[in-house]
């Protein structure tokens, strides 16, 4: 009985200042500095947005256990003229941040990686899908997983290679896998006479496992890693 009200006590303590967080968090961040949401497109080509999963920044990537020296792509991407930025802490803050166009800093300490809402910023309402849709664009989200959108947030893309029918509800996504190459194939096909803009997100380089449960070891999961 003491140790159930020990336990008991222990995780009040962990969820109180978690919810406090949600209820108290702020999106100022996200409102848009200039007038991009009204940006009207001269060209309208068919837009492509490549999501390598797990891919670390540049300077990153040279330490811990990766240490790969990527120059040659950063020097590439500098001479094509590409802004790059530092990760995230994880899939949620990352893509929120992008696809709000706005940089964000966390709000509270390092370990609040996930906050109420982002999955709704992402596949939901943001300044990307809204300045595509008023310039007439199809948008096509075709995910490799449904852990963005694991808890069934409204869908604001024109099409979602997942149906949330078929994903578990007891399920933290990752496990729901699809044949994405396959689903933006013919997404393309069937799409031909739209201008399109597709999210894609592939599985892989993934994440080196750092866990003994879970990794193969630092060398082989290093070596696994660059493969991807």
């Amino acid at each position: 009985m003491v140790f159930q009200l020990l336990l008991s006590t222990f995780m009040l303590a962990k969820l109180v200042p978690n919810v406090y967080r949600a209820f108290t968090y702020s999106y100022d961040w996200q409102i848009q500095k200039d007038d991009i949401l009204n940006a009207k497109f001269v060209k309208k080509p068919n837009i492509y947005y490549l999501q390598p999963d797990g891919y670390v920044d540049f300077d990153y990537i040279k330490k811990g256990y990766y240490k790969y020296n990527n120059d040659n792509f950063k020097s590439f991407l500098d001479y094509n003229k590409f802004v790059t930025y530092s990760n995230f802490r994880s899939t949620l803050s990352s893509n929120t941040s992008l696809f709000s166009m706005a940089h964000h800093y966390y709000n509270h300490k390092n370990s609040f990686q996930e906050f109420t809402g982002a999955r709704e910023i992402i596949i939901d309402k943001n300044p990307v899908l809204d300045i595509f849709n008023s310039n007439g664009y199809n948008t096509n989200l075709i995910l490799d997983n449904a852990y963005l959108v694991v808890n069934r947030p409204r869908l604001g893309y024109d099409y979602c290679n997942i149906d949330y029918g078929e994903v578990p509800f007891l399920s933290r996504g990752n496990s729901f896998k699809t044949d994405n190459k396959s689903d933006l194939l013919n997404s393309i096909d069937i799409n031909k006479s739209f201008n399109n803009f597709y999210f894609v997100r592939y599985p892989i380089p993934g994440h080196i496992h750092s866990n003994k449960s879970s990794s193969n070891g630092e060398i082989k999961e290093r070596a696994q890693y660059l493969k991807d």
